[in-house]
C-alpha cells in the first residue's frame, strides 16, 4: 500500500468514525428527550447505556461526558423512586 492509499484509508476511517459518533449522539439526544416524559417507555438507564456504549467504542467526546454523567444521575434517581 502506498502512502497516498494509506492517507485515503485514514481519512475514510476518520470520516466513518465521525459519522458514527454523530449518529450515536443523535440517538442519545433523542432518548433524552423521550426520557423526560413519564410514560414514554424510555428510561434514563437507557440514555446512560447509550452514552456508555459510545464511551466503550471510543466515540464519546469530552463534552458528551457531562451528558453521560447527567443521564447516570437521572437513572440513579429514577431507580430510587421506583414504587
Amino acid at each position: 500500500m502506498s502512502f497516498a492509499q494509506a492517507d485515503v484509508r485514514l481519512a475514510d476511517d476518520a470520516r466513518d468514525r465521525a459519522i458514527a459518533q454523530e449518529e450515536r449522539g443523535n440517538i442519545a439526544v433523542s432518548l433524552e428527550k423521550l426520557a423526560v416524559f413519564r410514560g414514554s417507555g424510555i428510561h434514563w438507564r437507557e440514555v446512560a447505556a447509550q452514552y456508555e456504549g459510545m464511551e466503550g467504542r471510543g466515540l464519546l467526546s469530552p463534552a458528551d461526558r457531562v451528558w453521560r454523567d447527567r443521564a447516570r444521575e437521572h437513572a440513579r434517581a429514577e431507580g430510587e423512586n421506583k414504587p
